[in-house]
């Protein structure tokens, strides 16, 4: 933000309206506190707007000088009051020319007609007049639907008066019928200040919403709304080529925009109180701004736009280097997202393989198993009796799990036989038959077990069915493949389709042996001997 002004004035009392002459050569400040007060120092004072010397202090005015307005041929001065009255000046000498009495409260705005033939007056009587300039008489009284009149503007062509109110409206009206043409509505706040864009196209208007606005002056069509000071916007102005738009706000700053784009530009820290005027110098190359501190400062636009252009150079180095940190910051995020994902992929690839791994190591044992217990029925029609080691051979097994396989088929009914040491006789005797029946009872147990439990302990199961511990983990795997039971630790989670399967094949076994008991005379099996 900017601090140091070209040239520094002060007044005793508040700055109310600050102008620069036609040529230049002069700026202009008019001065008095409010109303209220009915005291204050009330006076115009011209400054040499190279040095900043005060040229002419002009007094007459008996209360506050609000707004200030110069001919186009720099000849002469209009002011207006909160005394209610219009005074004309001779710029050059100061020399008071005449006083113009028919408003019947404050006049808050006056402006003057490119051709220089009229003043324009806006006051809070309700009313905007228009004046000859060269004679002081009233040409026109524009009275019905004006509202309380803030600012007055002319376009340049001189057909227009803008006025801003209190009714938070702008207005257009015709200066030559006083008829009105638009009423434009927008802000929710008063209408503080009115200008015109050089080329008649465009009015600008500052609130006490905070915000300014630019219209369209034919349709009236609102295009923007600029939105940046934190307090009433109480000035604004066109610069001369139509290039900026400042502003003036009791937030104490005066800021500099770009019209096409509607950028904020610069902010001035201007004052120490409210900034009440604002305008540019005739080439554009300065800002005037007044204050309630009493003072008023000249701006040079060029050093401002220098500024401004080694701040966006700066701020395009800065984002530069932001978008480059970043740039950087989502590759090295991407690579390390990327790694982490092909770490997950890589895991999950693993997992998939040890489950493919460990399901074809299951489906090869129980293929195995499935293949053995077909072996050891087909033995069981060729020998009456044979030791496990020969068994073993023969399947593809060791003797010891082959003694144990036996050992549960015989109990499952499966085949039938007894083991003597470390041979198998087939065929039954009454000792198998007993062996049978205490399996029988294990059964029913088991049966009673599996339908009133999801989740059985397979010491639980081992145990009901009486069986050693080695033996039972090689026979539970086959029955959770055969039957659709899952082991998960040491337990056997179950369904109700498994748990059906299951006890349909134990009630089958048993149901076979209990009818062959019952029966009185046994036959006897016939045993074929095998040669070899």
């Amino acid at each position: 933000m900017e601090r140091i002004s070209k040239i520094h004035i002060e007044h005793s009392d508040h700055v109310n309206a600050v102008i620069f002459s036609p040529d230049g050569k002069y700026f202009i400040s008019g001065s008095g506190k409010e109303r209220e007060s009915h005291s204050g120092e009330n006076t115009i004072k011209i400054w040499d707007s190279t040095t900043g010397e005060l040229i002419h202090t002009l007094k007459g005015h008996g209360d506050c000088v609000t707004s200030l307005a110069i001919s186009p041929n720099g000849k002469y001065l209009v002011s207006g009051s909160e005394d209610s009255s219009v005074r004309v000046w001779e710029l050059e000498s100061g020399k008071h020319i005449r006083s113009l009495k028919k408003h019947k409260d404050e006049v808050r705005s006056v402006a003057i007609s490119p051709n220089g033939n009229f003043i324009i007056s806006g006051s809070y009587d309700k009313t905007i007049k228009i004046w000859g300039l060269m004679t002081g008489k009233l040409i026109l009284s524009i009275e019905e639907d004006v509202g309380t009149v803030n600012s007055v503007a002319i376009t340049p062509n001189g057909r227009y008066i803008i006025s801003g109110s209190w009714e938070n409206e702008i207005k257009v009206w015709e200066i030559e019928s006083g008829k009105l043409l638009n009423t434009l509505k927008g802000h929710e706040g008063n209408v503080e200040s009115v200008d015109i864009s050089p080329d008649g196209k465009f009015i600008i208007s500052g609130s006490q919403d905070n915000s300014i606005k630019v219209w369209d002056l034919i349709s009236g069509r609102l295009l923007f709304t600029i939105v940046g000071h934190d307090a009433e916007v109480q000035t604004v102005a066109f610069s001369p080529d139509g290039k900026y738009i400042v502003s003036g706000s009791w937030d104490r700053t005066v800021k500099l925009w770009e019209f096409q784009t509607v950028e904020l530009k610069t902010t001035l820290l201007a004052h120490d109180s409210f900034v009440y005027s604002v305008n540019f110098s005739p080439d554009g190359k300065y800002i005037i701004s007044g204050s309630w501190d009493s003072t008023a400062k000249i701006w040079d636009v060029k050093k401002l736009e220098e500024k401004i252009e080694s701040q966006l150079k700066l701020e395009e180095f800065q984002r530069k280097m932001e978008k480059d940190i970043r740039e950087r910051l989502e590759e090295e995020q991407i690579k390390s997202l990327e790694t982490e994902e092909q770490s997950k992929i890589d895991e999950e690839r693993q997992i998939k393989f040890e489950e493919k791994r460990r399901k074809e190591l299951r489906d090869k044992k129980l293929k195995h198993l499935v293949e053995t217990i077909k072996d050891i029925k087909k033995i069981s029609q060729i020998f009456d009796e044979i030791s496990f080691d020969e068994i073993a051979e023969r399947t593809g097994n060791k003797a010891d799990e082959i003694g144990d396989l036996i050992e549960n088929l015989i109990l499952r009914g499966t085949i039938e036989g007894r083991i003597k040491g470390n041979n198998v006789i087939f065929g039954k005797e009454e000792q198998t038959v007993m062996a049978f029946k205490a399996y029988r009872d294990r059964i029913n147990q088991l049966k009673n077990i599996l339908q009133v439990s999801k989740r059985v302990k397979l010491d639980m199961m081992k145990n009901a069915l009486g069986m050693e511990k080695e033996s039972f983990d090689k026979i539970i795997f086959s029955w959770a493949v055969q039957f659709g039971f899952v082991i998960e630790g040491d337990e056997l989670i179950t369904t109700k389709k498994a748990v059906d399967n299951f006890i349909g094949m134990l009630e089958g076994s048993t149901k076979a042996e209990d009818t062959e008991n019952s029966i009185k005379t046994k036959k006897t099996k016939k045993i074929k001997k095998h040669k070899k």
